[in-house]
């Protein structure tokens, strides 16, 4: 292949169709430098302008000597053809360039079709094995060609496919089996639960654009499984605009760190997306944004995450399962950010959250103006189960720095026995949150534990009946508590006996007993505004 290389310009004064003297640049390669001199012909290609006439010349040459250019084939010029220009006066630059046609070529290499290594991908041919002939084609990625390419049509695997290059795996657009769409036919019939794709690379892999559907009722394995390469975590991998048919999970990622799921369709069994890096414990920082997930009502969870780090969930619809988002905290520097979703008849709850992990805190949720509704599951006739819970899993550590907040929860059924459920945590803010349920006595509003510490409970609006309390359970330390006009001093005394109390703004209704920090008692008023008091019961 004729020889390109960088920076390499020289300066030339010669004239005529000869051989050209050529002359260093200062801060460029000499043409020397780069491809030396010898008697072989067509070693490089050489790009030679005047800068004081309209005469170029393109072509193909060799070094005859450390600075004389031999032009020994021309390929075009300003004559109007392939014959040696013939120069007049002036400077010429002669410099190595590669051709347009020759970059072309280059950029269109970069896409290796499974077409090319004998895969059968058109629609009909039913329970044909593309399994060799994709594999085949991802052994073919390298540097240059890194764009593995399906057609649309359909593509049957019998067993994994093993990605250890970087590289791009693109379709057609998005879809199943729709004729337009590249699907991937996952056949398992002996349920081994294999993986379709295997990705065990630190290097970034991208799916873009393609159908994933499991042929038969098979009950594990995963569309997508992310791995490392045995030595490092697998970094900024993403998954956009793919569709998955009802597989028992459609992504695993088990050591991958700063990953990002896109605007996906995730039908499931088991699970949609399983995140765990048990072997990895400062992964995360990842994010799940426009993604559609619709589980079945046996399955697990719309999205499994256990680690140290944080995720950013936005803008996803998440629909069915037992559970919408399911969180093992392992680590103490992780930020959830889960805001403007919508939650959608999960059958046990929306958000659970546990810390597994002795000796560490997790750290800051954030649940923010997200939607929550529940209006057709009603699977427990004796609910058990909470709207969102979070509990400190028998780590003996809790769960630091909550605030939900300015979320909408429309509840229509009694499946549950509150709506938030904070057993453990520190710093927990509950506030703005407008609370719908539609005549459901037997579903109770906020529940806290005595192991919630400093949390403020703040402005949040119920509608629809409550099982009598809008507050349950306990809670200790410092408490900031405030438009609470109407609540049952009761309630109140049941809820937060024993902690220090500030009222901001109301108070609880029905007269009791409280104490002043200074020592004083007295019956609680229907206002009692700006003091701290401690209840006693």
């Amino acid at each position: 292949m004729t020889a390109i290389a960088n920076f390499v310009h020289e300066l030339s004064t010669s004239v005529g169709t000869g051989a050209f003297a050529l002359s260093t640049v200062n801060g460029r390669q000499s043409f020397n430098d780069a491809f030396g001199y010898g008697a072989t012909e067509d070693v490089f290609h050489y790009f030679i302008s005047n800068r004081d006439a309209a005469e170029w010349e393109r072509g193909t040459g060799h070094l005859s000597g450390a600075g004389t250019l031999v032009r020994d084939t021309p390929l075009e010029g300003s004559s109007g053809d392939d014959t040696l220009v013939s120069f007049g006066l002036g400077t010429k630059d002669v410099t190595n360039s590669m051709p347009a046609g020759l970059l072309s070529s280059l950029l269109q290499s970069r896409y290796i079709s499974v077409l090319d290594y004998g895969v059968f991908g058109e629609t009909g041919v039913t329970g044909f094995d593309s399994t060799a002939a994709v594999q085949a084609a991802f052994d073919a990625v390298g540097d240059l060609n890194n764009i593995v390419y399906f057609p649309p049509g359909q593509y049957w695997l019998y067993s994994p496919i093993t990605i250890n290059k970087a590289c791009i795996v693109q379709g057609p657009g998005r879809g199943v089996g729709d004729g337009s769409s590249a699907t991937i036919e996952i056949v398992d019939a002996e349920d081994t639960g294999f993986n379709a794709f295997e990705v065990v690379t630190a290097n970034a892999v991208v799916f873009r654009d393609l159908g994933f559907r499991d042929l038969l009722a098979r009950t594990t394995g995963s569309c997508i499984y992310v791995a490392s390469d045995g030595v490092d975590i697998n970094l900024y991998s993403r998954f956009e605009n793919l569709t998955f048919s009802y597989s028992p999970t459609c992504i695993t990622l088990t050591a991958a760190r700063l990953w990002n799921v896109r605007d996906c369709t995730i039908s499931f069994q088991n699970y949609g997306i399983y995140y765990t890096n048990n072997d990895y414990p400062d992964s995360g920082d990842n994010n799940l944004s426009g993604n559609v997930f619709l589980g079945l009502p046996t399955a697990e969870a719309c999205i499994y995450t256990e680690s140290s780090l944080g995720m950013f969930l936005t803008g996803n619809k998440i629909f069915g399962a037992k559970r919408g988002l399911w969180h093992v905290a392992k680590g103490s520097t992780g930020i959830y950010q889960i805001v403007a979703n919508s939650f959608e008849e999960q059958v046990d709850c929306f958000i659970e959250v546990q810390q597994s992990t002795p000796g560490v805190s997790f750290c800051q949720m954030n649940v923010n103006a997200n939607e929550f509704s529940m209006q057709v599951y009603s699977p427990n006739p004796q609910p058990t189960a909470d709207l969102i819970t979070i509990i400190e899993g028998g780590s003996g550590q809790y769960v630091q720095r909550i605030n939900i907040s300015d979320n909408t929860f429309n509840i229509n059924v009694e499946a549950f026995v509150n709506v938030i459920n904070i057993q453990d945590g520190d710093g927990v803010v509950i506030s703005k949150n407008v609370i719908n349920l539609t005549d459901q006595p037997n579903v109770g509003g906020i529940a806290t534990g005595g192991n919630v510490t400093n949390a403020k409970v703040l402005d949040n609006v119920f509608c629809g009946a409550l099982n009598s309390q809008k507050y349950s359970g306990g809670l200790n330390s410092a408490t900031i508590l405030r438009d609470l006009d109407g609540l049952a001093f009761a309630d109140l005394d049941s809820w937060a006996n024993g902690s220090q109390v500030y009222v901001t703004d109301g108070a609880p209704t029905g007269g009791g007993d409280y104490t002043l920090d200074d020592g004083g008692s007295g019956a609680l008023a229907a206002r009692a505004r700006g003091v701290w008091f401690a209840l006693t019961g």
